[in-house]
């Protein structure tokens, strides 16, 4: 079963997929773009090169009923695969092209997770979407999604009946981290994108408070965004955070496992996200977690009081972290029901069975 994966983007989680599903699967993944080291916005260590069986392809496009891409068209009919994988945005134009070329050619078509924003629940979203999907693509044999709210999307709000796949990431690498380490410090940890959604600042700020009573703790901020040099210079200009806040600078993208590897705790204290995959990080890492409920991925991977705890508000995040802070055996405990729920859930061969039955299953 030959299967072309066609996407916007290729940042380092596909490209890590693609590496992954080739091992399985006889898959090629095709980009529209690519990072270089001129492209602006992202940090270096998101330019990552394209592994065999990824390229980038240069689409041309003519009117025809809809915008559709001919020179894609070409591609598909030179390369003849069995299975359509799309994933980025439905309104794009290349989107269109690829469904359109899998149903011309009856071939099995599978539609990647939803861009997520806090517009999808917008009443003019939601119409437009609605329209889209009963009009447009009502022909798709599998939804994928990698996050619960994706689903739930895809379910509830648009009454989508086929298939939905659960796609997560290989989290094989921050499993096989030791549970055990050997240091005097509680290591808290915020990764993700420092932006004001995030609150970042008002973890920075709770953390303070708490370096004043203890000095067995550290912070670790892990990522990059609008809100960086904010963070950056409140820390610096703090009597007592420079030795106790880390900004750690990441060459390549594998890097990243090894910050997971050295905290003990993942805060997310957003007013909003959708996404999973921090804090799925975290729990495969064997991290307690202490976030709100907005954060989607949480409310499914985090019990609260058994993995983790969930906050509401300046002072219950400084009163959680405090928990761990005065009780280590509550800490070693969270963190080994942590690395227990990613043992029973977030292990890949279970997700590439089930998505190679599924691309195996009848086309209806």
């Amino acid at each position: 079963m030959k299967i072309v994966y066609i996407t916007n983007t290729p940042s380092p989680f596909q490209i890590k997929w693609c590496d992954f599903l080739q091992k399985h699967l006889d898959i090629e993944f095709w980009f529209l773009t690519e990072f270089s080291d001129k492209t602006h916005g992202v940090p270096d260590y998101w330019k990552i090169k394209l592994v065999p069986g990824c390229r980038k392809i240069s689409l041309k496009y003519k009117l025809n009923g809809l915008s559709y891409s001919s020179t894609l068209k070409e591609e598909l009919d030179k390369s003849n695969p069995d299975v359509i994988m799309l994933g980025g945005s439905w309104h794009a134009r290349y989107f269109y092209s690829g469904y359109r070329w899998a149903v011309n050619n009856n071939k099995k078509i599978l539609v990647g997770p939803v861009e997520f924003s806090k517009n999808l629940f917008k009443l003019r979203v939601i119409v437009r979407n609605l329209i889209v999907y009963r009009l447009v693509y009502k022909k798709v044999d599998l939804w994928m999604a990698n996050a619960f709210i994706h689903f739930d999307y895809l379910t509830m709000v648009l009454g989508v009946k086929s298939r939905i796949f659960m796609n997560y990431d290989n989290y094989s690498p921050y499993i096989a981290l030791p549970l055990k380490r050997d240091k005097e410090k509680i290591v808290f940890m915020f990764g993700g994108a420092i932006e004001k959604r995030n609150r970042v600042l008002e973890i920075i700020k709770a953390f303070e408070r708490l370096v004043l009573e203890y000095d067995n703790i550290k912070l670790v901020i892990s990522g990059f965004g609008s809100e960086k040099k904010t963070c950056n210079k409140y820390v610096a200009q703090s009597k007592v955070l420079s030795d106790s806040v880390d900004f750690p600078e990441i060459e390549e993208w594998n890097e990243i496992v090894d910050v997971f590897g050295g905290c003990d705790v993942l805060i997310n204290f957003a007013n909003y996200s959708p996404g999973a995959g921090v804090i799925l990080s975290a729990v495969a890492s064997g991290m307690a977690v202490i976030s709100t409920p907005s954060v989607n991925a949480s409310r499914h991977f985090m019990i609260d009081s058994f993995n983790g705890y969930f906050v509401y508000d300046e002072q219950s995040l400084s009163d959680a972290m405090e928990v761990y802070i005065k009780n280590p055996n509550i800490l070693l405990q969270h963190r080994s029901r942590s690395r227990i729920i990613a043992e029973e859930t977030l292990t890949f061969d279970h997700h590439i069975k089930d998505l190679h039955n599924c691309l195996k299953a009848e086309k209806k």
